[in-house]
């Protein structure tokens, strides 16, 4: 699996489906505002470590542009030694 860790690359917004935005709507908050998630891709390849603002926009790097999210689960601290 291709783990993908952010940078300061380009940003873009995508409004996530209704139902993934539900089930957003039933977890944690991270901070103020916003949840961090990880993502993996129908291609294969994940995003460690994103942010969803308000539950419904999600703030993925310009590369990331066009894919379908197969599934998200909530960012855990441990996550980020994966390679």
């Amino acid at each position: 699996m291709n783990w993908y860790k952010k940078s300061d690359e380009d940003k873009i917004g995508l409004c996530l489906p209704k139902e993934i935005s539900g089930w957003l709507s039933r977890q944690p908050e991270s901070g103020m505002g916003y949840q961090r998630v990880d993502l993996v891709f129908s291609d294969g390849s994940s995003l460690l470590d994103a942010i969803v603002l308000n539950g419904e926009e999600l703030q993925l790097p310009d590369s990331f542009k066009g894919k379908r999210i197969k599934s998200i689960q909530m960012h855990r601290e441990d996550d980020r030694n994966r390679t």
